[in-house]
């Protein structure tokens, strides 16, 4: 007997069919995998070059640093006379200012932040005034009069986050300083720049004056509660309240665009 070849029938090919086409689209679509895949590994090899590029253009940048007087106060007898003095100083001043910063010990426990352990303030070049007050086991009636004085404007960088963070701290009322007496420096600098961008204390240095600000983590990231406070920690904390004042100054002084 004889066997002729059937022909399949017209749904079975089909269904070949389709299974033919299925298996192309999986290949593309590890061919797709293949090409993401790569693209990804191109962009963090870009994004590596972009960093070490800017690493490389930060390092070579001069340091901005303070070289005035640092005024270490851990006493709150000392801190009393050194408000009173910085306030008499600047009550007659027309666009009296401060540059303000302020540290705590970082932790990494969500819902266990530490307490300010220090306060910066810069009145210009010649003094900055570091107030350690986990040294002095509280907040200092005169230091909190001092920022809560609405005559004095008070500079910095995310200065109402700081500022929010006293009044949980301490339990001492900001909500006045914040409405009437403090410049964000970094909302100030887009309303002068005409920009739009999340600026740093650091970055502000940088393209306001070509500088860098050191940021050595260790420093940084240091136990700021610990008495008494390292050298390192002393000019740390001097250089950011005087960087505060210099970038104030030079984003009021700019020309008022047309």
């Amino acid at each position: 007997m004889s066997c002729k070849k059937r022909s399949l029938p017209a749904w079975m090919s089909l269904s070949n069919g389709n299974k033919r086409e299925s298996d192309q689209q999986q290949g593309g679509d590890g061919d797709t995998d293949s090409v993401k895949q790569k693209r990804k590994i191109k962009e963090a090899k870009l994004m590596k070059a972009s960093m070490d590029f800017d690493k490389v253009l930060q390092d070579s940048l001069q340091e901005l640093k303070f070289q005035g007087n640092i005024v270490y106060s851990s006493y709150k007898s000392d801190c009393r006379g050194l408000c009173e003095d910085i306030e008499l100083s600047l009550c007659d001043v027309e666009g009296a200012f401060i540059g303000f910063d302020m540290e705590w010990p970082v932790t990494y426990e969500v819902g266990n932040e530490s307490k300010t352990a220090v306060i910066q303030i810069c009145m210009g070049p010649a003094s900055v005034y570091v107030f350690h007050l986990s040294a002095m086991g509280c907040f200092p009636k005169a230091l909190q009069c001092l920022i809560q004085n609405e005559k004095i404007l008070k500079v910095g960088v995310g200065i109402e986050s700081d500022l929010w963070k006293l009044d949980r701290d301490f339990d001492a009322p900001m909500l006045s300083t914040i409405k009437n007496s403090m410049v964000d420096l970094s909302k100030f600098a887009n309303q002068k720049l005409k920009t739009t961008e999340t600026w740093s204390l650091e970055g502000l240095v940088r393209h306001l004056f070509h500088k860098r600000l050191s940021k050595d983590p260790s420093v940084r990231k240091g136990d700021w509660s610990r008495y008494p406070l390292t050298e390192e920690q002393k000019s740390y904390a001097a250089s950011d309240a005087y960087a505060s004042c210099l970038v104030y100054e030079k984003l009021r002084d700019k020309e008022k665009p047309a």
